[in-house]
């Protein structure tokens, strides 16, 4: 059986409607692809004494610095000043509210089981 794997993707992600955008405009984002035994430390289970209730947690930190790497066209206004966010790191350390539901896709997108591309031979 052969199996295709990447390493690193480009994303453009869904934030915003980046992807309606005309292409030389939207942002796009190196992905590194995290190990089998990286991606089970990025995400986690946390279940509420009081309601029980299961919610999911992640290493943004580590998502962010790891897995992110080059951004392009993204910049963000703070206290009036423009602000480019050129890596995983930059995100990673921004008090841009705005971008959480950016970094909440980003999340999701890295620690999917999903989001690796493979192909396999049909027999």
């Amino acid at each position: 059986m052969k199996v295709k794997a990447t390493l690193e993707d480009r994303y453009i992600p869904k934030w915003n409607r980046n992807r309606e955008l005309p292409e030389g405009e939207q942002v796009v984002i190196e992905i590194r692809w995290p190990t089998t035994t990286q991606r089970e430390a990025l995400k986690g289970y946390k279940i509420s004494p009081k309601d029980e209730d299961v919610k999911v947690v992640f290493d943004t930190a580590r998502i962010l610095r790891d897995h992110v790497g080059a951004i392009s066209n993204l910049e963000v206004e703070l206290n009036g000043k423009p602000v480019l966010i050129k890596s995983g790191s930059d995100l990673a350390d921004t008090r841009a509210l705005v971008l959480e539901r950016l970094i909440d896709e980003l999340k999701a997108y890295i620690c999917s089981e999903d989001g690796l591309e493979d192909e396999t031979e049909k027999n």
